[in-house]
């Protein structure tokens, strides 16, 4: 083994667990909400500080916003902070 921590696929347990913190906002502080967007933080420790959004896209599907977020290639384009593959 190459000493790198095994990869687990996500179940549909694990999707509702996602899915449940998403829609969660125990524990969440509303940091923004303007125009549609809404974004909320949490501090887990003093290393860690997570945030989620929502963001209402009127005039776009969920099927293809989720292409737009999930195509590296096609991301890159617009977005300066995808991390190229080693």
């Amino acid at each position: 083994m190459s000493g790198q921590p095994a990869v687990s696929i996500p179940d549909d347990r694990a999707f509702a667990s996602f899915k449940a913190e998403c829609l969660c906002e125990d524990g969440w502080t509303s940091t923004y909400s303007k125009h549609g967007i809404t974004v909320w933080s949490q501090d887990v420790d003093n290393s860690v500080h997570k945030i989620k959004c929502r963001m209402v896209c009127k005039d776009v599907s969920a099927d293809t916003m989720y292409d737009v977020l999930h195509d590296t290639e096609y991301r890159r384009n617009w977005d300066k902070n995808v991390i190229r593959d080693l």
